[in-house]
């Protein structure tokens, strides 16, 4: 039997109508222990459905290191179909009690060390989408909290200026890589919009 927890919604952020960053804290205080890249399964009861839970697995966003919440970046799924938790999500405000399961999940590992044992000391570059960005949002910070010497960089591409979900924190972690001559700490952000000519993105001067 899975075990099955609760806990509370304590922030949203609502990036656009169809984007938000939630930050949960399990209602005895405790956040539970987690590698960077795992994922947490959320769950949330349906009235239309005679209140039957609905759980969906979403990569975490904050690091290890934080024991203060998690943190999630989730969009709305409204088309074909409006999606069943995300609608709940976005309609739910601070203080609102969901369920959780357990962090789980290794699909996304970074090495230490090479095969032959000797310490890993290759370039580290971290792509993604939308959404996608999430894990690679836990693993910058937890790396940059670990003292990390590696190159790091973090490629995001998105449609619009606003679902640039963490340009500002990607954006600081940079600057201070480069206050410090990318000694100690080697860290590059680059993001992309796929749709510059569109209205929505006139403030964009980056990458297309």
């Amino acid at each position: 039997v899975v075990e099955q927890n609760k806990a509370i919604i304590t922030y949203v952020q609502l990036l656009k109508e169809d984007l938000a960053i939630f930050r949960l804290v399990p209602d005895n205080g405790v956040v539970p222990e987690y590698h960077a890249g795992q994922f947490i399964t959320i769950g949330m009861p349906i009235p239309s459905e005679g209140e039957k839970i609905i759980r969906r697995a979403y990569s975490i966003a904050s690091h290890p290191e934080n024991r203060k919440y998690v943190e999630l970046v989730i969009r709305w799924v409204r088309k074909p179909l409006p999606g069943r938790l995300t609608t709940e999500l976005f309609n739910a405000k601070e203080g609102t009690e969901i369920t959780w399961i357990k962090p789980t999940g290794a699909a996304l590992e970074i090495n230490e060390k090479l095969h032959d044992g000797k310490k890993d000391t290759r370039r580290i570059v971290c792509l993604g989408g939308g959404t996608g960005i999430a894990p690679f949002v836990s693993f910058a910070q937890h790396l940059h909290d670990i003292g990390d010497k590696r190159e790091i960089i973090v490629l995001h591409g998105a449609s619009y200026v606003d679902e640039l979900s963490y340009k500002e924190l990607f954006t600081n972690l940079e600057e201070e890589s480069i206050a410090c001559n990318r000694k100690g700490w080697n860290f590059r952000y680059r993001a992309t919009i796929s749709r510059p000519q569109e209205w929505f993105n006139r403030s964009w001067s980056g990458q297309k």
